[in-house]
C-alpha cells in the first residue's frame, strides 16, 4: 500500500509517467521552436510558441499533480489562444524589409542605408509574391526622385502611401508627379512608412531639412484621419515618433511616444499576431481629442510653412467614411476644418467606377499602385495650378 500511494503521488501508473515524460518533451520542443523562430523568423512565430510552451508545461505540472479539470479549463482557453494566434500568423503576409532602418533623434525612425534597398512581401500559405521591389535611397536618406537638380522644391510629405511602399521609383506619388510637371522643378520625397503629421510638423519645427528645401516653392502632405492613431501614439508601430499634446490651443512637443505609459503596454501586446491584426484597430479608435491633435499640427505646420519659407501648404487629404465614422466625424469636416486653418486641401478620393480593369490598391496588401499615385497627381497638378505657375499667394 505504502508503495501504490508513492506511485500515485509521482504519477500513477506507467502511462501517466509516460504522459508526463511526453509533456515534457513537447515542453522542451517548444523551447526549440522559440530558439528556431528567433533564429530563422524574428518574433513573427514567438508568441505562438510561447503558448505552446505554457501549455505543455501546464499540462506536465497537472499530470505530476493529478489537476485533470483545472489542466482541461486551462488548455482549452491556451488552445483557443494557439488557434487564433495561428490564423493571424498564417493569413498575414511574409514582410521582408530592406535592412538598414536606424532609429532617429528627431523623426523615430530614418531609412539607415542608402543606394539600393530590396523590399518584399509574400503570401504566407501559398508563398506567392505581392511584391518584390529596389527603392533607390539617396544621400539624404530620402526616397530618389528623378526631377531638376536645382531651383524650386516641392517637398511631399506623408507616410508609407507617399513614399511608395510596394512600387518601384517611377510609380511613387512624387516621382509621378514630377513626371506630369515635366520635371521642371526640384521634386523632393520625405514621406517614409509609419510617418504622420507629427514628423511633418517635426521637420519644420527643427529645421532639419532646411537646406534643400531651400528655395522652396510649395508642400504637399498626403494624409488620411488614420494618421490621428499616430499623432495620439495610438499604433504599437510609431515607437520613437515625436509626440504632442496640446497646449494653448497649440500642440507642443512632449518627447516621444515610447514615453506613454499606454503605449509601452499596447507595444508588448502588439507582439502576438492576432492582437495586431484585430484586436489594436479596435482600441487604438482615435478620440476627438487624438482628431483635434491631428488638425492642430496640420494647421502648425502650413503655418511654419508659411512663416519660415513664405509658401503654401497643400493637404492631399484620403478620405474613408467608415473610418471617419467611427471616430465619430465626418471627412467633410476636417477638410473644412484643414482649410479653415489656411491650408489648401485637395480631396483625394478616387471612384473605383473610374478605373475599371484596374487595381488602385496592391492586391493583398493595400497601398497605392501605380494607377492610383498617377490619378492623384493628376488630381495635384490641377488643383495647384496657380502654385506651379507663381501665382498663387501662401
Amino acid at each position: 500500500m505504502r508503495r501504490t500511494a508513492q506511485t500515485d503521488r509521482f504519477g500513477g501508473s506507467g502511462a501517466s509517467r509516460g504522459g508526463v515524460r511526453l509533456a515534457l518533451l513537447i515542453v522542451l520542443a517548444g523551447f526549440g521552436l522559440v530558439a528556431a523562430a528567433w533564429l530563422l523568423l524574428a518574433e513573427r512565430w514567438c508568441v505562438l510558441a510561447t503558448l505552446f510552451i505554457a501549455t505543455a508545461t501546464i499540462v506536465a505540472v497537472a499530470t505530476l499533480r493529478g489537476w485533470g479539470n483545472a489542466m482541461l479549463a486551462t488548455t482549452t482557453v491556451l488552445g483557443c489562444l494557439i488557434l487564433m494566434e495561428g490564423y493571424a500568423n498564417v493569413t498575414s503576409p511574409i514582410d521582408v524589409r530592406p535592412d538598414g532602418v536606424v532609429m532617429h533623434p528627431v523623426l523615430g525612425k530614418a531609412p539607415g542605408g542608402t543606394g539600393l534597398l530590396r523590399h518584399a512581401k509574400f503570401k504566407t500559405l501559398t508563398a506567392g509574391t505581392i511584391f518584390d521591389v529596389t527603392y533607390t535611397i539617396n544621400l539624404r536618406h530620402q526616397r530618389q526622385v528623378a526631377s531638376a537638380p536645382q531651383g524650386p522644391a516641392i517637398a511631399f510629405f506623408g507616410d508609407s502611401f507617399t513614399f511608395g511602399e510596394g512600387l518601384p521609383d517611377a510609380e511613387t506619388l512624387p516621382q509621378v508627379f514630377a513626371d506630369l510637371t515635366g520635371r521642371q522643378l526640384r521634386i523632393l520625397n520625405l514621406a517614409f512608412s509609419s510617418y504622420g503629421t507629427a514628423q511633418f510638423l517635426r521637420i519644420l519645427e527643427t529645421g532639419r531639412d532646411d537646406d534643400q528645401l531651400a528655395p522652396l516653392r510649395a508642400i504637399v502632405m498626403q494624409t488620411a484621419l488614420w494618421h490621428a492613431e499616430r499623432t495620439g501614439c495610438r499604433r504599437s508601430f510609431v515607437l520613437d515618433a515625436p509626440r504632442y499634446e496640446m497646449a494653448d490651443g497649440k500642440p507642443v512637443w512632449r518627447g516621444s511616444c515610447r514615453d506613454v505609459f499606454w503605449f509601452r503596454i499596447n507595444r508588448y501586446l502588439a507582439t502576438s499576431a492576432f492582437y495586431r491584426n484585430f484586436i489594436e484597430p479596435i482600441v487604438a479608435r482615435p478620440t476627438k481629442a487624438d482628431v483635434d491633435l491631428y488638425v492642430a499640427t496640420l494647421v502648425q505646420a502650413g503655418r511654419i510653412a508659411r512663416e519660415k519659407f513664405s509658401v503654401p501648404t497643400v493637404v492631399l487629404y484620403l478620405p474613408w467614411p467608415e473610418f471617419a465614422q467611427r471616430a465619430d466625424v465626418t471627412d467633410a469636416d476636417i477638410m473644412r476644418r484643414l482649410s479653415d486653418g489656411g491650408l489648401v486641401v485637395i480631396n483625394g478620393f478616387l471612384d473605383r467606377r473610374n478605373f475599371p480593369g484596374q487595381e488602385l490598391n496592391i492586391p493583398n496588401d493595400g497601398h497605392p499602385t501605380g494607377v492610383a499615385n498617377r490619378a492623384r497627381a493628376n488630381l495635384l497638378v490641377a488643383g495647384m495650378k496657380d502654385i506651379l505657375e507663381g501665382t498663387k499667394a501662401p
